[in-house]
């Protein structure tokens, strides 16, 4: 009897899909999102992360985003969309961003007396 041992090496291929956390969130406007991109080939395996030019509503924000570690700070009320590109591959995130939490309020009333 015969035997034969054959051993391959498999990498995964190019990346082919980048997926992004929070589309379609609502998020206040002193809140976070962690984006959390994830990286995939053609035939669905994870890669390595890659890194990304990102952009909010057309205007590049890759700076602040690296600077904090892909969590995007919401500041303005609104409608927004999040884009990030590695290599020819697009994600696209659209988020409402809407008003924050009132932490705290404070009323002082003064009375004079002439």
């Amino acid at each position: 009897m015969f035997t034969a041992d054959v051993a391959f090496d498999v990498s995964p291929g190019r990346l082919a899909f980048i997926t992004l956390q929070g589309e379609g969130s609502r998020v206040p406007a002193d809140g976070a999102l962690d984006l959390d991109p994830t990286f995939f080939d053609a035939f669905g395996n994870e890669l390595e992360p890659v890194a990304l030019n990102w952009s909010l509503d057309g205007k590049d924000i890759t700076l602040e985003m690296l600077l904090n570690d892909g969590r995007w700070t919401a500041t303005s009320v609104g409608g927004h969309e999040i884009r990030v590109n590695a290599d020819g591959v697009f994600a696209t995130v659209r988020l409402t961003v809407v008003a924050g939490m009132l932490t705290g309020s404070s009323r002082t009333l003064t009375t004079a007396w002439w």
